[in-house]
């Protein structure tokens, strides 16, 4: 080979290793900041509850049978699983007949949209 190639070439090789230790560090980093990330979401959710819940020492479910109450609380699971849910998905998802529950996914998406169940998420 000429010694131009081979110098391009090492050259080459020495940019690769680079740009594979930086693709390294961004991983690092993006991992890090995902756990921040998940700190700050359940942090904003406890503000987000007190602010919504307020002085009110009750939810609007507390009033509900058992069975609502399990109904409820599956939509409120899914949609913190799934922030960009909607309640529309996150009802269709979490429905389960439950004796004492909602008899439909209408009527508990019904619920849930009156009583913003998102703003509890």
């Amino acid at each position: 080979m000429e010694p131009e190639v081979l110098a391009l070439v090492k050259e080459l090789k020495a940019t690769v290793v680079n740009l594979a230790d930086e693709v390294a560090a961004l991983r690092e980093e993006n991992a890090r900041l995902s756990r921040e990330t998940a700190k700050s979401v359940a942090a904003l959710r406890l503000v987000k509850d007190a602010l919504c819940v307020g002085e009110r020492k009750e939810r609007p479910w507390d009033r509900l049978s058992k069975g609502k109450v399990e109904q409820v609380m599956a939509v409120i699971a899914y949609l913190r699983a799934h922030p960009t849910a909607s309640v529309n998905v996150a009802v269709e998802r979490s429905f389960v007949a439950t004796r004492g529950g909602y008899t439909n996914i209408e009527s508990l998406k019904s619920w849930c949209y009156r009583k913003e169940i998102p703003l509890f998420c």
